[in-house]
């Protein structure tokens, strides 16, 4: 009897060793892709999903992982065999498509996870779809917690700070006793009272640039060669750039800041300011390196400034750029109350060989649109004045959930802008790209013409790609022609490459498997003197 209790405790602990040493076996760490294939995607390995996180139903294809009894019946004298993992190929990434719907904000897509050094950005994502109950851990470069699995096939959502909701209602102010206020109070104990006074609190201002700190600490590069504080931002042009070029852009949010305060949401604007600059600066087929910001209010609120950096942080992380410095500018009595001015600054290198300026654009080349995420950043002067209107009349309501939109209008109009600068990147390593158009202000007439050489012109169809749920808002409540729509919004089109016929199909399945959406939607052609450069054909796409 001893001997039998002996032998079935060693088979025990055998068993137990089996089971413990299959998850290490079992692990996409230790996985090796078969020598005879390539992955099609750059993909780093990294530590595989803890076991309290749930595998949802969109994984890659593996190997179903047996029981301990199945193993041992198996090989009862060693361990299991390690786990081939299936090659990443194009077909993997199709639920990617799902990332950037028309109805949706942005998501976090393949591309927008890693630098272009190749680290993981850290970031924040909410509930994975269909496990309500459990939530996805922040990863981090040390401990990561999302596997390339996950990366590439839970659909994810962005998850701000700061939601839209609707403003609370104000608490009836209590009787003023007698005596120095707060504020004053603190002015007498600022060490220059007579300024503090006058609206500027030095010594409060100066406590923010701690967590400025700490927030562009998450943005930066191994190029950066100062920290924030000093007078200026110090850093080198990347080593890998045998003959570098230097490309600076600059741009604002413009007057959907205006809506911003009104709505009360500042970190989207964040993202929006990054995307008008750093998009600007692929265009020409840089690399963005470094940003800086100017943030300017009538007083600092540390909570508004603070959304605003965290938004202009997220934007750089998706761009791949370093937050420098910037400068956070208290002016009493010149802008109102809760509002924020916010602008940027960035460059970008690129190589002298890869500069793109539009000159080799010629007759029948493919023009290319990369879907937008809404009205971007342009137009809001006429998108306030639609809302203010149906304010009035009380036939808006900013925050309630709009079936149509599939979002309250307030989360729908505040949308951030998409940033282009990683996938475009990415096919300007791979394929021959001519000219880039960024659509911004003035629509497709204000923009498209700013890239093609004069012996060429641009034949566009307005109907070969869907235009996002807003466009369809706008035009429902302010009935706005379509000569007019395409003169000021993007109308669902946010960036533009000409491309080489032969290599546009290819180059679209490319955009697929990154998470955009591409669509054919015009053509180059040869043009007289007295042409215009640009022509809008309906139908013209599936004609030809």
């Amino acid at each position: 009897n001893d001997a039998q209790r002996e032998a079935n405790g060693a088979l025990e602990t055998e068993a137990k060793c089996a089971s413990r040493n299959l998850w290490i076996f079992e692990c996409p760490a230790n996985r090796r892709c078969p020598a005879c294939r390539k992955p099609c995607v750059c993909v780093k390995e990294h530590a595989g999903l803890p076991r309290s996180v749930p595998e949802t139903a969109l994984e890659l294809p593996r190997t179903p992982r047996p029981t301990v009894q199945q193993c041992y019946a198996q090989r009862p004298c060693g361990l299991p065999r390690a786990v081939p993992a299936p090659p990443i190929d194009d077909q993997n990434l199709h639920v990617c498509r799902t990332r950037a719907l028309d109805r949706r904000l942005d998501r976090f897509s393949l591309v927008e996870r890693w630098n272009h050094d190749r680290d993981l950005h850290p970031a924040k994502v909410a509930r994975a779809r269909g496990h309500p109950g459990r939530r996805i851990r922040p990863c981090s470069r040390s401990a990561p917690s999302l596997s390339a699995r996950s990366t590439l096939t839970a659909v994810t959502r962005v998850e701000y700070q700061s939601p839209v909701t609707p403003p609370r209602r104000k608490k009836p102010a209590a009787e003023k006793r007698p005596g120095k206020s707060a504020e004053a109070e603190a002015a007498n104990s600022s060490s220059a009272p007579d300024y503090a006074r006058a609206g500027v609190d030095l010594d409060h201002d100066e406590a923010f640039i701690r967590e400025v700190k700490d927030i562009a600490r998450t943005t930066s590069r191994p190029e950066v060669l100062s920290s924030i504080g000093g007078f200026a931002g110090v850093f080198k042009t990347p080593e890998r750039y045998q003959e570098p070029l230097f490309v600076a852009a600059t741009d604002g949010v413009g007057t959907k800041l205006k809506l911003a305060a009104q709505i009360g949401r500042y970190d989207t604007i964040g993202i929006d300011c990054v995307a008008m600059v750093v998009n600007d600066l692929v265009v020409q087929g840089a690399e963005p390196v470094i940003f800086l910001d100017y943030l300017a209010m009538e007083k600092l609120d540390p909570k508004v400034a603070s959304d605003a950096l965290r938004g202009l942080a997220e934007g750089c992380r998706r761009a791949g750029c370093a937050l420098l410095g910037g400068e956070t500018a208290t002016m009493p009595g010149f802008y109102p109350g809760g509002e924020v001015d916010l602008v940027g600054f960035s460059v970008g290198v690129v190589e002298r060989s890869l500069l793109i300026d539009g000159s080799s654009i010629g007759d029948g080349d493919v023009i290319l649109g990369l879907a937008s995420s809404g009205f971007h950043s342009n137009g809001y002067s006429l998108v306030r004045h639609v809302v203010d209107e149906g304010l009035r009349a009380g036939k808006l309501d900013l925050f309630e959930e709009d079936p149509e939109l599939n979002t309250s209008l307030a989360s729908a109009l505040l949308a951030p802008t998409k940033i282009y600068v990683k996938p475009v990147l990415n096919i300007i390593r791979d394929f021959t790209v001519r000219g880039i158009v960024h659509i911004t202000g003035g629509g497709f007439e204000g923009n498209i013409p700013r890239v093609l050489p004069a012996a060429v012109r641009a034949r566009i169809d307005p109907e070969s790609w869907p235009r996002p749920a807003v466009y369809d808002w706008i035009t429902s409540a302010r009935e706005l022609p379509e000569s007019e729509m395409l003169r000021v919004f993007n109308c669902g089109i946010g960036m533009a490459l000409i491309v080489p016929r032969d290599q546009a199909e290819d180059i679209t399945q490319r955009l697929t498997g990154l998470g955009e959406r591409a669509y054919p939607i015009g053509a180059i052609e040869q043009k007289g003197d007295e042409e215009a450069a640009l022509i809008f054909d309906p139908g013209f796409v599936q004609r030809s």
